[in-house]
């Protein structure tokens, strides 16, 4: 691979994404100094050997940490029951009450990713048109049946590279030093699960906006229905029937150009729905990614993950105490 390749590759992708030159220099220089600080700050500071000498207010986080992969791992295995019937509660009310406290968390995380989401793209308006250049991209270069191979190399083997440089630490050396270095590939996961996030909101952001131009009417029911609502229609099902829909102008977009008189209506109506299509296919193709990834790591997964953690942090508690 000469560098000649190297450069007219980095040229190709800058092109695809619309990047210049300053926005890569001001990424790496963020990289580089968040590596800088993590590498001779954080690291440093952060307890090594595991022995009875640690600090106190160490050792009971160090309890906490362990009390939490063991309520992960619990959660787990009581989700895996209930999801596969191997397990119906008897107390509807407890029940109930879990299933309201786990939705508050995860609304909490999901507004908390919304945040985060819509501050980058106040703040820099112009990574919408990124956001969207890599959905495409990625819609075009990689089918449906490889995105398990995304899963795998994004999600699954940084959390399985950072557990055994766990183990190794705690088990062969007693000490914490390999954690600490491979633990920044958690990042990845995180990283990875925010631009699919984002790819999917851009798309859905483009769908929304269709609501003022375009009205879809059932044939049989002439009910009016929401541009985001059809497209969930067509990613849950499989067999959709664009046919059964009627499309046409609002009222609204035909006064504002009434006085324009060269427009062909019935072309330009093809051209939104050309372009309304693509973005119903990238959420589709988002939504089947994230689909594929429970699949193939679900609950499973995390069981025998957390169970590995749990083992490691047991042994830790002992070591310290």
């Amino acid at each position: 691979m000469t560098p000649d390749f190297i450069t007219k590759m980095v040229q190709k992708i800058m092109k695809i994404f619309q990047i210049n030159k300053y926005q890569i220099l001001i990424f790496c220089g963020f990289l580089i100094v968040s590596f800088i600080f993590y590498a001779r700050v954080l690291l440093k500071k952060l307890p090594r050997e595991l022995n009875a000498d640690l600090p106190f207010n160490v050792k009971i986080v160090f309890s906490y940490l362990f009390l939490l992969v063991l309520i992960l791992f619990f959660a787990n295995i009581y989700k895996y029951l209930i999801n596969n019937n191997y397990y119906k509660p008897k107390t509807v009310m407890l029940t109930n009450s879990l299933r309201f406290q786990i939705t508050k968390i995860f609304e909490f995380w999901s507004n908390s990713l919304y945040a985060v989401h819509f501050y980058l793209i106040e703040k820099f308006p112009k990574i919408l048109l990124l956001f969207r250049n890599l959905g495409n991209f990625i819609y075009k270069k990689i089918p449906y049946k490889q995105l398990n191979i995304l899963n795998i190399l994004f999600i699954i083997i940084p959390k399985i590279v950072v557990l055994i440089s766990f183990m190794i630490d705690v088990f062969n050396y007693n000490v914490l030093n390999y954690f600490y270095k491979t633990s920044i590939l958690l990042l990845i996961p995180l990283i990875f699960n925010y631009l699919r996030f984002a790819i999917e909101e851009s798309y859905l952001k483009s769908i929304r906006e269709f609501n003022e131009v375009v009205i879809i009417k059932n044939k049989e029911t002439q009910e009016h229905i929401l541009a985001e609502t059809y497209t969930l229609h067509y990613c849950k099902n499989p067999e959709f029937d664009f046919s059964k829909y009627t499309y046409s102008f609002t009222t609204e977009f035909k006064k504002k150009y009434e006085n324009e008189h060269n427009i062909d209506y019935a072309a330009t109506l093809e051209d939104f729905m050309i372009d309304f299509n693509v973005c119903v296919q990238i959420v589709k193709y988002m939504i089947v990614g994230l689909q594929i990834q429970h699949s193939l790591y679900g609950s499973r997964y995390y069981i025998v993950l957390y169970l590995f953690y749990i083992l490691s942090w047991f042994y830790v508690l002992i070591l310290i105490f």
